[in-house]
């Protein structure tokens, strides 16, 4: 028996048997007492709480004096404040809006005031915008001022007022839990009687500032009741206020989040007077985005050591991967920032950032750009320039065979087909980011196990890449598989197979053909199909197909309006490797699933005889070189590598889009 108590016990009915055997010990004056009576059991219970709420207590106190295992905001805070970290505020929701106001007869330059006011609803709740600055000034236009990329930010603007009366680390406290902080103006002036433009605004301390004893600097923390706090230097580190001075503290009360994604706005009012007495037309630039709730005990646990190393500067890549992630981390569903010495080819100078917005999007709007942009210019090396690029994605889909063991299940075909499609939905979650390469193997294990019945799976991979086909563009573009493309160079079916678009009221797609003794590229051709579905080759010269590594090198295309198509590929290896800001994204939209219980042989057996019929249709094109484009857009034939001109069309058609054949063949390994 014991004859020492047990002192290390968390667990409450541990801690009583430890009392109850340390009392039963054999040399114990109370061994042959009950300790399950009545009486002695309820002394054991308070002995047994009192331990245990003092380990508790203690277990607790360690806790929460580190920050990775505290559990109290005001100590997460607290700890984070000690290596700099501030936790991020509510962010405003900001959008885009392009103008048209009727001039009414006026001649002279007018610009859009500062607070006009705008609102839009998500969900049945309606939330005001307003402009964050004066426009430019813009002469009318055909009676018409125009008025495009203005800037609304949502939320209330606020104004408090304090004194400062020379109190020995005197606090001015923000009791606003909605404040957007990266909007907060703090200005100074001399006493109560002086006026309010007469204040000299104060400017946010950041690392790395220098700060000088009449630095004109502020500093802000979170306190311990979540609001936060505005504190002033000593005349050492920043220039400390004289008594009596007032300090004017503007901001703005935010909705965050809830305000974001709204694609329809409506004018309220002008900020001041303003001629006009209504806006004529308002089309969205860029949806509201950027709205944010703040941070989280596990955000400051996250951002806070990484804002740490990163010194609130942009050197290196990790450091611009933090500083973003902690602003923008709201719509960032992935990020890659690369250097322009490892882009091919080099642009040394530069740093790339790529980035997957969450949600439907692929990318990101021109605003929200901007602002990461206009975010990173204090915080970067002064001759280094940053671009954010979009995300280069390859979209993969599959034909699917599972073959199953009707014995082991009561579950249906369509049933199984739903499963199998809850994995592939459950993989991509998990594989949608940069660098993250695609293997095959991994994949059809993903499949395997979504039922005990399942005893094999087989695949065809396809992908395919978006193309916008712009307009006005006189520039070759550039479409990049970025892998070796199943077939052969100098075969007769085209490697690629393209969804259609509209020129003239007539429908064309792109396909490859070889080039005589040229084993490392092929000519891309402008397919047009007729109204009978016919086939028929241009003598347009589209551009050039690299096959060994997957590059297409396209030449200006005749469109009657800007247009996205589809061009589908089939890859030689099953193994689909990322590199730079391209990301994989399996499409189950386009992935064809078959449950059979009967032997899958090859990968032939997948194809449904729809497909395959479908693709000896489209093999049939009639090779016609008398065939050239033209029409309202006046394009002629380009050579080889060269762009074509074209002249603006009198009239814009709606662009068409036609699913085309899926390519079959590729390889395992």
């Amino acid at each position: 028996m014991a004859k020492q108590l047990k002192t290390t016990e968390l667990d409450f009915d541990k801690i009583k048997d430890n009392i109850k055997t340390f009392f039963k010990r054999t040399d114990s004056p109370f061994k042959d007492l009950d300790f399950d009576g009545s009486g002695l059991n309820q002394i054991l219970d308070i002995l047994a709480y009192n331990t245990h709420y003092n380990a508790v207590n203690a277990h607790m106190s360690v806790n929460e004096s580190f920050l990775d295992t505290a559990q109290i905001r005001s100590n997460v805070v607290s700890h984070a404040k000690l290596i700099g970290y501030v936790p991020q505020s509510r962010l405003a929701s900001t959008a885009s809006l392009n103008l048209r106001l009727d001039a009414g007869g006026q001649t002279a330059a007018l610009s859009i005031p500062e607070g006009t006011s705008f609102t839009g609803k998500v969900d049945g709740v309606t939330y005001t915008f307003k402009t964050t600055s004066d426009s430019a000034n813009v002469l009318p236009v055909n009676g018409e001022y125009v008025f495009n990329g203005v800037t609304v930010r949502e939320g209330t603007s606020k104004t408090k007022r304090f004194v400062y009366n020379n109190l020995i680390n005197q606090q001015f406290i923000i009791d606003d839990k909605d404040i957007d902080k990266t909007s907060l103006v703090v200005r100074v002036k001399e006493n109560e009687s002086a006026l309010d433009s007469t204040a000299r605004t104060y400017s946010l301390f950041a690392i790395g500032d220098d700060v000088q004893s009449t630095s004109e600097v502020y500093y802000i923390y979170e306190n311990y009741e979540g609001f936060y706090q505005i504190e002033f230097g000593d005349d050492v580190l920043g220039k400390k206020p004289s008594p009596g001075a007032v300090i004017i503290c503007e901001y703005v009360s935010t909705q965050g989040e809830a305000a974001n994604d709204i694609n329809v706005f409506s004018f309220g009012t002008y900020g001041g007077d303003f001629p006009i007495d209504d806006i004529k037309t308002i089309e969205t630039a860029s949806k509201s985005a950027f709205g944010a709730e703040r941070n989280t005990i596990e955000n400051i646990k996250f951002n806070a050591p990484i804002s740490f190393i990163s010194k609130n500067r942009a050197v290196t890549t990790n450091d611009y991967t933090a500083l973003i992630n902690e602003r923008f981390g709201n719509i960032i569903q992935d990020i890659l920032v690369f250097g322009g010495q490892d882009t091919t080819p080099p642009q040394y100078g530069k740093v790339f950032i790529a980035i997957k917005p969450k949600g439907d999007e692929d990318v990101l709007t021109d605003l929200q750009k901007s602002q990461i942009t206009d975010f990173l210019k204090n915080k970067k090396i002064i001759a280094i320039d940053t671009e954010v690029v979009d995300p280069d994605i390859t979209f993969v889909f599959f034909n699917l065979s599972v073959k199953f063991d009707k014995n082991k299940t009561g579950l249906s075909e369509n049933q199984l087909a739903s499963r199998a499609e809850t994995a592939i939905v459950t993989f991509n979650n998990s594989f949608e980011e940069f660098n993250n390469d695609f293997r095959y193997s991994t994949f059809l294990k993903a499949v395997d196990e979504t039922d005990v019945s399942v005893l094999n799976s087989l695949a065809q991979v396809f992908c395919y890449k978006k193309f916008n086909i712009a307009k006005d563009n006189t520039q070759v573009s550039n479409v990049n598989f970025r892998f070796n493309m199943f077939g052969d160079a100098g075969q007769t079916q085209s490697f690629i197979s393209t969804t259609t678009w509209e020129f003239n009221s007539l429908r064309y797609e792109l396909e490859d053909r070889p080039i005589a003794n040229d084993t490392t590229k092929r000519r891309l051709k402008l397919i047009r199909i007729t109204n009978s579905n016919e086939r028929i080759a241009t003598e347009f010269e589209a551009g050039f197909l690299y096959p060994a590594t997957g590059l297409l090198e396209i030449n200006p295309l005749p469109t009657d309006a800007d247009s996205t198509i589809e061009i589908t590929a089939t890859p030689r290896s099953y193994n689909i490797s990322s590199s730079e800001n391209n990301i994989l994204s399996l499409d189950l939209n386009k992935t064809n699933i078959q449950v059979t219980d009967k032997d899958i042989i090859t990968s032939d057996n997948i194809i449904r005889a729809k497909a395959i019929a479908e693709q000896e249709d489209a093999a049939q094109v009639t090779d016609t070189s008398s065939t050239t484009i033209t029409g309202g857009n006046s394009v002629s034939t380009v050579s080889a590598g060269s762009a074509s001109s074209s002249s603006a069309a009198s009239s814009t058609t709606t662009t068409t889009t036609t699913t085309t054949t899926t390519p079959t063949g590729g390889g395992y390994n």
